[in-house]
């Protein structure tokens, strides 16, 4: 395989020598930070190494399906950790997990079938990773933003909820500005007689 570069043995050492300085700054000033600073350094490494015997496989292998299996996963866990972003809401990680790979695969497809990306692995997956890296950070603001407008407006939607209106059209009004009048109609509480 031509055309890869792999860090060379002084580069290992560059780094293994940053982290022993950032490690003893640490217990220097006693911040209790040294065995985590050490334990994440070395678990780092070791996912390093564990990726890239995995992205040699790819590239060497398995090609363009092999590249779209990686971007695959590479959905998965995106759409996972964007719906941690609106924990409490309903379905968050499912709806999370679905923007991330449509907006991905829909991206991804376009570059593809334009030409404008080369179809070789080590070219798709980067750029996939790139793609899927924007769309979970988009999905998890858009989560996010979306539970602290619930949270704020709590006190609204419990009261229409008191008056007898179902969850989605008691949540509706909190969710109009962001959703499309035919998604989200909206409904007037019910009058009473007195």
């Amino acid at each position: 395989m031509t055309g890869l570069s792999v860090p060379s043995w002084g580069g290992v050492a560059a780094s293994l020598l940053l982290i022993a300085l950032t490690a003893a700054v640490a217990y220097r000033q006693r911040l209790h930070l040294t065995r985590e600073l050490i334990t994440a350094s070395l678990r780092a490494g070791a996912q390093l190494a564990a990726v890239g015997v995995l992205l040699l496989v790819i590239f060497a292998h398995t090609g363009l399906p092999g590249a779209f299996g990686w971007v695959t996963i590479m959905i998965l866990l995106a759409g996972q950790v964007a719906g941690r972003r609106g924990t409490g809401l309903p379905r968050a990680r499912w709806a999370a997990t679905l923007g991330v790979a449509v907006g991905s695969l829909v991206t991804l497809a376009t570059l593809l079938g334009l030409g404008i990306i080369s179809t070789q692995a080590r070219v798709v997956v980067p750029i996939g990773g790139m793609i899927v890296s924007g769309a979970m950070q988009a999905a998890g603001v858009a989560l996010r933003r979306l539970r602290e407008d619930a949270q704020q407006a709590r006190p609204a939607i419990e009261a229409r909820l008191c008056l007898g209106l179902p969850a989605r059209d008691a949540s509706c009004p909190t969710n109009a500005p962001r959703c499309a009048p035919r998604c989200c109609p909206r409904s007037t509480p019910p009058r009473s007689s007195a």
